[in-house]
């Protein structure tokens, strides 16, 4: 997969809100996302959020964390500007 097929592939199935070589904003069941790519590094990524950080307990802030150290694999966790996020980062090249 490259850059220009992956965004082909998402613009295919999905609303497309902004795009850019490299960036794309997109709608999809209803939930806005992102896919960010960089070809020269081969390393995409797709985003999206998931909740108000605020709404969440400690608990489930301590297995965010955890699951970012122990199980998360291509997935991961991120907040910014109070918004907890579902993060998948990936080589491009793997990708099929």
């Amino acid at each position: 997969m490259d850059q220009q097929g992956m965004e082909r592939y998402v613009a295919g199935r999905s609303e497309v809100l902004q795009h850019e070589p490299g960036y794309l904003l997109f709608k999809f069941s209803q939930v806005s996302m992102a896919v960010i790519s960089d070809a020269e590094h081969d390393r995409m990524r797709i985003i999206a959020p998931v909740v108000s950080y605020d709404e969440l307990d400690e608990a489930a802030k301590d297995a965010v964390m955890e699951a970012n150290f122990r199980s998360a694999l291509d997935a991961r966790y991120a907040v910014s500007n109070g918004v907890l996020y579902a993060a998948f980062i990936h080589p491009m090249i793997a990708l099929s």
